[in-house]
């Protein structure tokens, strides 16, 4: 969800915080009427040194003092609505490495450590812009690499430290509008694919933009990208499923047949990374799937 939802503080008519501080939820209520089926909601802020807590400087006391107060108002408006942490996050800029993305995250935290935020990062940003340049580590929870030119063999160094304790890696492709509107890309590699390769990198999400406002719920809407969406998702669930049941027979002492089903799903996951294009090919690697 965008941050036209999010109950951000009211300002008075010069652009000062109105005291004490107050939320309007009627546009959150709405979203989240709207979006009842989704499991999870991401919440956009794109840019928090434009005002939004008033006339504060940036990182001042009183700029720290306005946020640590509108989140822990936002942590209790979400509690009153049935929403626990697990379902909802913050995410701060976008595609950035910026240092400002865990100066605010700190203040997030230091405010309520259960909030969880997250970063969109360029796919090609290093280890060292990721996690040692932004100084995200330990601020920010979610780290979404942007994923359209991903595959087995050119992932960043970053990806490493997305993983370690306290982060999470996620994947997330946008439509590109270098390709003219209704012309997206091959929804079969753009969208279903990145599941494939959220299961082979060991992400343990994939992020999506909602983009749909006005007609039902976004998710019955009928669209190429939300119908691949949906059978990426099924792609995943069937891989994790053998991924376990091959762990079920090592965990039975058959350590051989888990090594000959393992060597298998892994050859057939790199078959379908490494020609995206081939449907043919992954109708029939879908089938030995199932």
């Amino acid at each position: 969800m965008s941050g036209n939802c999010l109950p951000l503080p009211k300002l008075n008519d010069d652009g000062s915080l109105v005291q004490p501080m107050e939320l309007d939820t009627t546009a959150l209520d709405k979203a989240l009427a709207f979006h009842g089926d989704f499991p999870q909601y991401s919440f956009f802020i794109a840019d928090p040194t434009r005002g939004y807590f008033g006339k504060a400087q940036w990182m001042s006391d009183e700029y720290k003092n306005a946020v640590r107060e509108w989140i822990r108002q936002l942590a209790a408006c979400f509690k009153q609505r049935g929403l626990g942490y697990d379902r909802w996050y913050l995410q701060i800029f976008d595609e950035t490495t910026d240092k400002k993305v865990a100066e605010i995250s700190r203040v997030i935290k230091e405010a309520d450590p259960n909030v969880r935020t997250m970063i969109t990062i360029p796919m090609y940003a290093t280890s060292q812009q990721t996690l040692t340049d932004s100084g995200i580590s330990p601020w920010v929870n979610i780290v979404v690499s942007h994923a359209p030119g991903l595959t087995r063999h050119n992932a960043p160094d970053g990806f490493e430290l997305c993983r370690q304790p306290g982060h999470e890696l996620w994947f997330y492709a946008a439509a590109d509008a270098r390709y003219g509107v209704g012309k997206e890309r091959d929804p079969l590699v753009f969208y279903r694919l990145l599941h494939w390769l959220a299961f082979y990198y060991k992400a343990t999400g994939v992020h999506f933009w909602d983009y749909c406002s006005t007609h039902g719920n976004p998710w019955d809407v009928p669209s190429r990208r939300f119908q691949y969406r949906r059978m990426g998702i099924e792609d995943y669930m069937l891989l994790k499923m053998a991924q376990d049941a091959i762990g079920e027979l090592r965990a039975a002492g058959q350590a051989q047949q888990a090594a000959d089903y393992q060597q298998q799903l892994d050859s057939l996951v790199a078959a379908v990374l490494d020609h995206p294009q081939d449907r043919t090919g992954f109708r029939a690697r879908h089938r030995q799937l199932l």
